[in-house]
């Protein structure tokens, strides 16, 4: 039996950028590029991260429920410990009167608000929405929190890039999550977008605790392509500063 035709390119977008967001690449031949091959000490350097930061044992260092959002469900303002003895803010929903039946941890993106964005319309399971580490509800002293600054904090060094401490943020989200809620172990997803997309990516390559996810328009990707590409935003930061001090890109 024949293969379905590939779907048609979606139609041209208005749009205020002063350059080409496709780059002048069909939908086809978006889904034709390929990533780079990664650094060859890639494994090396995550798996060990990912497993000192899961044998932490999540602490919440308070929980104070605020009320039910417009379905009804429960929502708690949460802190808790991630690395570096850092703490981070949250959101978390839970179902208005049952046991959750799975939960998800939500990774904001860059410009994210204080205010708890409702609009997942899952009133079955639990959600936690973390905010990374120097950002929005999570500021904390020593990271910058504007965008085109906190993109850049530590970048000269894999080890100290802020980017990899969101990555453990994320795990830190999963070890709290399980915490608060052991019988959902194996019914455990996450969704990404932008910034959370990007780091989602990088903390799910490691993670087996989450069954599911969605990671969208999420950032990073094809570096070496991403830094040639016109672009806006915490890219463009990226850019900018990659250009001032060559090689850094490389590790970015």
């Amino acid at each position: 039996m024949p293969s379905p035709p590939p779907p048609p390119d979606p139609p041209d977008l208005a749009h205020a950028f002063p350059f080409d967001p496709s780059h002048g690449r069909s939908l086809d031949q978006l889904r034709q590029v390929t990533p780079p091959a990664p650094p060859p000490d890639f494994a090396a350097f995550w798996r060990p991260r990912y497993g000192r930061t899961v044998a932490l044992t999540p602490t919440l260092i308070h929980q104070n429920a605020v009320g039910t959002d417009a379905l009804g469900r429960r929502v708690f303002d949460l802190r808790f410990a991630t690395t570096d003895g850092l703490a981070l803010n949250a959101w978390l929903l839970l179902p208005a009167q049952s046991e959750p039946s799975h939960g998800l941890v939500v990774g904001h993106g860059y410009g994210v608000g204080d205010a708890l964005d409702a609009s997942l319309p899952f009133t079955s399971a639990a959600l936690l929405f973390p905010y990374f580490r120097g950002l929005a509800r999570s500021r904390c002293p020593g990271i910058p929190p504007e965008v085109d600054r906190h993109v850049l904090h530590g970048i000269e060094h894999a080890e100290t890039y802020v980017i990899g401490g969101c990555v453990e943020d994320v795990w830190t989200s999963v070890s709290l999550l399980l915490s608060l809620h052991p019988a959902l172990a194996g019914r455990i997803g996450y969704v990404g977008t932008s910034l959370g997309g990007g780091v989602g990516a990088l903390a799910l390559a490691w993670e087996t605790r989450v069954a599911r996810a969605a990671l969208v328009v999420p950032t990073f990707g094809h570096q070496p392509l991403r830094l040639t590409l016109p672009t806006v935003g915490s890219g463009a930061s990226v850019q900018t500063y990659v250009r001032a001090h060559p090689g850094v890109g490389d590790r970015a």
